[in-house]
């Protein structure tokens, strides 16, 4: 288990549609909370930021990211020792299927609520999306 405040980092991958203008996210419903998150998860040893990216977004989405562009680095506002990699991708091949993660539940027996959803980027502006500053580097690229 790590120290807190010990540094670490994790890394993820926003799957934009741009025909139908929707990117795909993490949906999480936590402790009375409803928030969106970025695909992702911790960065193994020996591992670079894009092998965890795209392990990550596999694992979540059965689906496999073509070529991926780094987007932003930034450390987490709520936990300065995080830094966070975001990468997107307009492209993907492979059948969506997040049940296939052994981490997702759409009801967990301890109430909690996880699933991937696409989210229009119309709603980009209104939902929680945590990090924000993923959230902001979002909006910028997409000029919204």
């Amino acid at each position: 288990m790590r120290t807190p405040g010990t540094p670490h980092a994790r890394a993820g991958i926003v799957l934009l549609n741009l025909t139908d203008q929707a990117c795909l996210l993490g949906y999480r419903e936590n402790n009375g909370r409803t928030y969106y998150t970025v695909p992702g998860g911790e960065i193994e040893l020996n591992e670079s930021p894009e092998q965890t990216a795209r392990r990550e977004f596999t694992e979540e989405t059965s689906l496999t990211a073509e070529k991926i562009t780094l987007l932003a680095t930034f450390a987490n506002p709520q936990d300065p020792s995080l830094t966070e990699h975001l990468f997107i991708t307009t492209a993907a091949t492979g059948d969506f299927n997040p049940a296939n993660d052994p981490d997702r539940a759409l009801d967990k027996p301890d109430g909690q609520v996880w699933d991937i959803r696409w989210v229009p980027f119309a709603r980009l502006a209104e939902i929680p999306l945590l990090p924000n500053t993923a959230k902001q580097a979002l909006q910028s690229y997409l000029n919204l």
